[in-house]
């Protein structure tokens, strides 16, 4: 598995705060994991865990990881496929061997099958709780577990729908008895807890793994008005849009289809009466105006007494165009390609969370493409505008106001647009892999050749010792060298005795990664993307040029710890090397980033809920919403825009994306940015303004 980024920090914290919780020797400890729907939560997670049994850290611990419905099953089969061949073995209650959990053992079990009680008696209702001649169930097995002086780590996954229940905190307290609690989810509830490790929604934006808006009821002006046939027209906006899409992935030269959802409107786990007609009023609509059929495996159902063609979604080139599922689905369920939701009047009241349209919100492909309207998801209702709320989580992604271009005043014009994606992070590339190498080999006068090892080495011991030693104690534990992972939120010290309860190994590892966060220095300030390349060219020239591959990624590190330095030294040279090269570098990947394009007015535009409604009757978008940066503007607009008679119409532009207008700039590193002018004005003489 790859990770993004912001997932490699995330693994890195989570680890760092579960090392520093276990050591404070408490009985029980908690922290919380927030990560956005769509940000890879379990991929973070299973990651997490690999690292954690590597790290050799004293004891054994199994692990319970507890979800919700078949959401347990579902992730077991992920570890399964992306651990396999680790350290870590994965169970469900039938599988448990001698009634006990082993060391690293992951347990997944559904709160469902273990929480059930008898409200007259007070007695478990479900088989896994309850005791049986056998001593097979739950309690027993952690019981024993126990007993084995084996330490238990709970991970409640998508923890806001399952902690809060008095039966849950007695099952933890009385039963699972955990040494630490992770709470995962995109929505916890629980406040106030520290460590608190959270994934920021904008980097999993940034890194293309989610839509970077979503639109309501785009191009639709008002429902209001519109009393029998609400359903076809919120059908027909919904599959005019995937038509639209599916034309745009295939310039792409993608093979995604894109997936209607369509959501039935009771919550309540059971079709009900109103489910029962809206489905089959829907079903008719689709079958006569569009052919789809179950027959013809184009529609599908998921609901609890149905699941017609449900098999078919996930396929990446199912002939299924569209899905009629319940609420009960959304948590967990993973789909992609599913980039349209379709909601109706009957749901009494929505808030938009990150929860809800978390189903459409996931990049097919894991990347953002050059056009904007694949980057972005879709809902379309005929839910009044008035009952619609957002939640705080998804404020700045869901646009459920839409200004449309005013035709009536409209002039047709076009403008030659600059836009190019980020390619200077001021951080340290795999090309520096190779002039650390030719520094380290000058720098003791050696050869650039992998088959003068011996003889590098032995230039090298002019220089250093080269013996594997330990490392001296007062490195390890004068409370002072373990920080947290990016240094941009300043150093998080680990006191002496917390040090005491660590390995050798695992510290050394911690002191070493710190070592290259530091030399990372003044001319590369992104300490989080280069420490990592630094570690790896040393190992890379250490291997190469000096000791072949027999030597240990901890001698490595015991050597560099134990030489500081002179690895500072050999460090400092070969970036001050680098810096011109990686300069040239960025430069020429940032023209093969450029795009220069015909750039027009959009037809319409999503604004958040912060924006508001303005009576300015030349603002080319109506209705006229705004969000103004400053005072300034908004003079501008009143006192000139709206007022002058030589002023036709005016659009105010936006930021960061190319649905925008923009104009090269260049920057101090001689890259070439874009900048994204703050008005578009069309004078009645015909000339374009730009502000």
């Amino acid at each position: 598995m790859i990770l993004k980024e912001y997932q490699k920090n995330a693994v890195k914290e989570l680890l760092s705060n579960t090392i520093k919780e276990l050591g404070k020797q408490k009985e029980s400890s908690a922290l919380v994991f927030k990560a956005p729907t769509g940000s890879g939560k379990t991929i973070m997670m299973q990651n997490f865990l690999k690292h954690f049994c590597e790290s050799k850290i004293e004891g054994e611990y199994c692990f319970l990881w507890i979800s919700v419905n078949d959401l347990s099953r579902q992730s077991k089969t992920s570890f399964e496929k992306n651990l396999e061949g680790t350290a870590l073995h994965f169970s469900e209650l039938c599988d448990i061997e001698d009634k006990e959990l082993k060391a690293n053992e992951v347990l997944f079990i559904n709160w469902e099958s273990i929480r059930s009680v008898d409200r007259s008696t007070g007695e478990w209702k479900v088989l896994a709780m309850k005791e049986n001649e056998r001593n097979e169930n739950l309690p027993t097995y952690l019981d024993n577990t126990h007993k084995s002086g084996r330490k238990v780590i709970l991970i409640v996954d998508e923890s806001h729908k399952s902690l809060n229940t008095p039966k849950a905190q007695e099952l933890i307290k009385n039963y699972i008895k955990p040494v630490l609690q992770i709470e995962v989810s995109a929505t916890p509830d629980s406040e106030g807890y520290i460590p608190l490790v959270e994934v920021n929604i904008d980097d999993v934006i940034k890194e293309g793994m989610i839509k970077k808006e979503v639109l309501v009821n785009e191009n639709l002006k008002d429902l209001a008005n519109v009393e029998d046939e609400t359903d076809k027209i919120v059908l027909d906006l919904a599959f005019k849009k995937q038509k639209e899409l599916l034309s745009a992935y295939k310039k792409e030269n993608s093979s995604v289809k894109p997936l209607v959802l369509i959501q039935l409107p009771s919550e309540a786990k059971k079709t009900t009466d109103v489910d029962k007609t809206k489905l089959d009023r829907i079903i008719h609509i689709l079958q006569e105006e569009y052919d789809m059929t179950f027959a013809n495996q184009k529609l599908a159902i998921w609901l609890s007494e149905d699941k017609t063609n449900k098999e078919l979604v996930d396929i990446k080139d199912s002939p299924v165009e569209a899905l009629i599922f319940k609420q009960a689905i959304a948590t967990g369920w993973d789909c992609p390609r599913a980039q349209i939701l379709v909601m109706f009047r009957e749901i009494q009241t929505i808030t938009f969370e990150i929860q809800t349209v978390g189903r459409i919100l996931r990049m097919p492909e894991w990347k953002h493409y050059s056009s904007e309207a694949l980057n972005k998801a879709y809902v379309y209702t005929d839910l009044p505008r008035a009952e619609m709320g957002v939640g705080e989580t998804a404020k700045n992604l869901i646009k459920n106001s839409i200004g449309i271009r005013n035709n009536a005043i409209y002039k047709d014009f076009a403008l030659q647009s600059f836009y190019t994606s980020r390619t200077n992070y001021k951080d340290i590339g795999r090309s520096f892999y190779s002039v650390l190498a030719k520094t380290f080999i000058e720098y003791v006068g050696g050869e650039f050749s992998e088959l003068e090892k011996t003889e590098n080495t032995s230039k090298l011991q002019r220089f250093i010792n080269i013996e594997d030693r330990d490392i001296k104690s007062s490195i390890l534990s004068d409370g002072e060298i373990l920080v947290d992972i990016d240094n941009h939120t300043g150093e998080k010290i680990i006191a002496k005795s917390e040090i005491e309860t660590k390995t050798q190994e695992e510290l050394i590892t911690l002191s070493f990664e710190d070592f290259a966060r530091n030399q990372v220095g003044m001319q590369f300030t992104n300490v989080a993307r280069s420490y990592k390349p630094i570690i790896e060219a040393l190992y890379s020239a250490l291997d190469h040029y000096f000791f072949g591959r027999y030597k240990t990624r901890l001698y490595y590190q015991k050597l560099i710890l134990n030489n500081k330095d002179f690895f500072k030294e050999v460090l400092e040279k070969a970036k001050n090397t680098y810096k011109p090269l990686r300069q040239k570098e960025i430069k020429e990947k940032s023209k093969e980033a450029e795009e220069i394009y015909t750039w027009q007015i959009p037809r319409f535009q999503g604004f958040t809920k912060k924006a508001k409604i303005k009576e300015y009757t030349k603002n080319i978008l109506q209705p006229s919403y705004m969000q103004l940066d400053s005072q300034q503007e908004t003079w501008f607009i009143e006192d000139f825009l709206e007022t002058s008679e030589i002023v036709e119409f005016w659009y105010n532009n936006g930021k960061s994306t190319k649905e925008f207008f923009a104009v090269p700039w260049e920057d101090e590193y001689g890259e070439r940015r874009s900048f994204y002018p703050d008005f578009i004005v069309h004078f009645t003489n015909g000339i374009i303004g730009i502000f």
